[in-house]
């Protein structure tokens, strides 16, 4: 995060694997975060998943030009960092994905990310990637793409069934759609815009 000079946090050099493993470690210094609803910016509480916003000496206070400072900044002197993620009592924080990719099906917030991690469980598969499309009753729903392993021959209703046996329903994907191969940025990242305009045409 370059508006934080470089670094707010780090990984205590007596963390447990399983912090190691999973979580980004604790805010450093003076520097302070805070979780807040991606929707509405209400604070919440500890454990619950919204976006990261830090403060501190080592962050910046605002850009050139009031509108995007406004933009990227909360009362407060809190900086949006655009990373959904959660904080645990200890204060160690987890990340989940991205603020842009959550999408809101039934009235409930839905991080692609934590999907896709449980759908790349499934022996068939390879490479997942969700996005959030239009729908007329949801608002919006679930549509991952899917490249299968090679041999496969999974099927759509039985990898929504795979799903629905470790996922909370409204997280269980509405569409599936296997490929041959995903589009990438040139920094070799899945290009979700891509996978967007792709959902737009079809």
């Amino acid at each position: 995060l370059s508006e934080a000079s470089g670094a707010c946090v780090i990984t205590p050099w007596d963390a447990t694997r399983e912090d190691l493993m999973s979580t980004i470690g604790r805010t450093i210094g003076d520097a302070e975060v805070q979780v807040v609803d991606p929707v509405d910016l209400r604070p919440l509480p500890v454990g619950h998943v919204g976006e990261l916003c830090f403060r501190g000496c080592g962050v910046v206070p605002g850009y050139v030009g009031a509108a995007r400072t406004s933009d990227a900044f909360l009362p407060g002197g809190w900086l949006r960092s655009g990373d959904l993620g959660e904080v645990d009592a200890r204060g160690v924080i987890t990340l989940k994905g991205r603020a842009k990719d959550m999408y809101i099906q039934g009235g409930f917030n839905v991080y692609p990310a934590e999907v896709e991690a449980f759908i790349a469980r499934h022996p068939d598969v390879m490479t997942v990637a969700g996005i959030g499309v239009p729908d007329p009753v949801l608002g919006e729903v679930g549509r991952y793409y899917v490249i299968r392993k090679p041999g496969s021959e999974l099927t759509e209703a039985a990898l929504r069934t795979w799903c629905a046996e470790g996922l909370a329903d409204y997280k269980v994907p509405r569409q599936i759609v296997f490929r041959d191969e995903l589009p990438l940025t040139p920094a070799g990242k899945i290009h979700k815009a891509a996978l967007r305009a792709d959902a737009v045409s079809t």
